[in-house]
């Protein structure tokens, strides 16, 4: 079994983080490394395992935008990678200790740096827009190591302090393990993510996933602890939320553009969401910004 030391990953001895991304095989055999390893999906699906001692192992299935740590010493592994790419981010404990009191009151703190996820069932998702700033963030570092131009180690921290802010403000998932039937339910969640505003219903969705769909709605609700039509709103009321903050469309075409029958269906879910109105937490996200 492999066992990459830090000498092997970190090229700068002041500086006690990397970043590759990678195509990943269809199996990534078990190894371990003396470092912390945080990992973003980019694209595709995978069932990753991963044990404390090489024995008992716990699996969990990845896909587009999930986000995760592997504890230095812990055995993993990768199997069934389907177009799997991955975003790799390795590095020492000791550089996130100046400012481990203001990261620590983030959402995600335990479950990514502090070692409470490390049983490979706990992960982040993140978002779409989140998902494509986090992968600009890490590509931007890639490029600064790449390119090596004067400033770029002070770049390169820049935008992995930016990257870690982003994923830990994020509430972490408890998704379930996944058996057979993963890359079925993750195909489903990848369809809805990637187009919210989409008519979807549970036979379409169903029969993407080559479900049944009662089937698939066990599946799914097993997975991630809500329905599938659940699961879809919460996606339309983030892309509103989003349209939101830019405040380029009127609210009637923010509705319409998040998949809602009309304004006032948009209102009345956003308004239980988030406490206020659509238009309220437009004004009030301006003002903030504006103060």
């Amino acid at each position: 079994m492999l066992h990459y030391t830090s000498k092997d990953r970190f090229p700068y001895a002041d500086l006690p983080f990397d970043v590759f991304s990678a195509l990943m095989p269809m199996v990534v055999h078990e190894h371990t490394h003396e470092y912390l390893e945080i990992v973003l999906v980019g694209r595709g699906s995978a069932l990753h395992r991963v044990s404390p001692d090489g024995k008992n192992f716990r699996s969990c299935a990845l896909m587009q935008g999930d986000v995760f740590s592997v504890m230095p010493g812990e055995v993993h592994e990768y199997r069934n990678c389907s177009d799997f790419l991955l975003y790799n981010l390795a590095l020492k404990p000791e550089i996130v200790l100046p400012v481990k009191q203001e990261l620590a009151h983030l959402r995600g703190w335990e479950m990514l740096l502090a070692g409470a996820g490390s049983a490979g069932h706990s992960k982040i998702h993140l978002s779409r827009e989140d998902r494509e700033s986090a992968e600009t963030l890490l590509r931007r570092t890639i490029r600064e190591f790449a390119l090596r131009r004067p400033g770029f180690k002070l770049n390169a921290k820049l935008a992995f302090w930016e990257f870690l802010v982003l994923v830990l403000r994020t509430d972490p998932s408890a998704w379930t393990v996944f058996s057979g039937d993963s890359a079925g339910i993750l195909r489903s969640i990848d369809l809805m993510e990637n187009a919210p505003e989409t008519d979807f219903r549970l036979e379409n969705l169903a029969r993407a996933a080559a479900m049944s769909v009662a089937g698939f709605t066990r599946k799914f609700r097993e997975a991630t602890g809500m329905s599938a039509m659940e699961y879809l709103l919460q996606l339309r009321l983030e892309k509103a939320r989003i349209l939101l903050e830019k405040g380029e469309l009127p609210l009637a075409e923010v509705a319409l553009s998040c998949g809602f029958c009309d304004l006032n269906h948009m209102i009345k879910l956003f308004r239980k969401k988030h406490g206020v109105t659509p238009g309220r937490y437009r004004r009030e996200f301006e003002r903030a910004i504006l103060s």
